[in-house]
Parts: C-alpha cells; sequence; structure tokens
C-alpha cells in the first residue's frame, strides 16, 4: 500500500495548523434545536464564496441568542444560512441586508473582505457581532435548522445607514453621527 500525501501549492493547500486550529462552533452546541418559531441571532461570521453552480453568495454564521426564559434552552443553538447573490433570489437575500442596515449600493461596492474572503464590512456596517431576528423552522429530514424569513426593524435604521454612507463618501456632515 502507498503512502498518501496531501501536500500541494497554491491557495488551496492545507497545512497542519489549519486542521489542528480548526473550531467548529456548530460543533460545540450539544443543546435542543427549536422546531419552529421567532427567535434573535448573533451573527459571528459572514463569508463572501461561491455557489457550486459559480453564483456569489454570502455564507450567515449566527448562533440563537435568548429573549425570553422559554428561548433560554436554545441559547447558542447554530444556524447557518446560504444566501446567493442573484437577480433571481433577491427576495432571498435582501431581506437580511435590510435587516442588518446594509443598502444594495452597500453591498455592490463597498464590501471589505479578509484574506480568508470573511466579511469584515459592508459599508459603514461592521456585521459580526449583530443581531437579526428571524423566522426560523426545523428540517425534520436532515435535522437542519432553516431560515423562513428575515424581519425587517420597522425604524429608519436603513435611511440612516443610506445617509452615513454618503456623509462618508462626500466628507459632509449634515449633524447626525455618521458611524
Amino acid at each position: 500500500m502507498a503512502k498518501v500525501r496531501w501536500d500541494w501549492d497554491g491557495d488551496a493547500a492545507v497545512a497542519a495548523s489549519d486542521i489542528d486550529d480548526y473550531e467548529d462552533e456548530g460543533a460545540l452546541y450539544d443543546g435542543p434545536k427549536p422546531t419552529r418559531g421567532i427567535f434573535k441571532f448573533e451573527i459571528t461570521k459572514i463569508n463572501k464564496g461561491e455557489s457550486k453552480a459559480g453564483n456569489p453568495k454570502l455564507q450567515v454564521s449566527m448562533k440563537l441568542v435568548s429573549r425570553n426564559k422559554e428561548d433560554k434552552q436554545f441559547d447558542g443553538c447554530p444556524l447557518t444560512d446560504f444566501l446567493p447573490i442573484m437577480k433571481s433570489t433577491v427576495w432571498r437575500f435582501a431581506p437580511f441586508l435590510k435587516a442588518i442596515g446594509v443598502t444594495g449600493a452597500m453591498l455592490l461596492s463597498k464590501t471589505i473582505v479578509d484574506e480568508n474572503k470573511d466579511v469584515v464590512k459592508i459599508g459603514t456596517v461592521k456585521p459580526n457581532g449583530m443581531t437579526v431576528v428571524c423566522q426560523v423552522q426545523l428540517d425534520e429530514n436532515s435535522g437542519y435548522l432553516n431560515v423562513k424569513r428575515y424581519l425587517v426593524p420597522k425604524d429608519d435604521a436603513l435611511d440612516d445607514a443610506a445617509d452615513d454612507a454618503d456623509d462618508a463618501d462626500d466628507n459632509d456632515d449634515d449633524g447626525d453621527e455618521p458611524f
């Protein structure tokens, strides 16, 4: 039998430290999953990736944050949502962007990623640590928790975010706090 060597060159190369240092946030959770309902989630990471078909996508990793006694049992429950960024899927990703105060212009021209393609900032918004409220449902067959829809705040936060982005671009200030 031959010994397998896993070394290769390029961006896809894996080092032993990549494997040893990897922490799967979902694997650390061993509690129950909600079957359905409206819950608050903290964004832990957003990664800019590509779907199997080669289309751009956002992979949003979150964990449930309890809002009341009933939610406490699910505290820390992980959820990953895959949001393809295409005209045909606007219905899927636009509510998420609105829920975190990101405009279309901010997404399309002001998304900053690090060397791992993790989203650091979208316009003036730093999404890691932000919370979103969404309706979720557990898929009985796969055991995965799925986002059914994001609930968008009914205030003027999105207008403020767009205004702040304009302030930053134009170096002007209309009296409000830009960031």
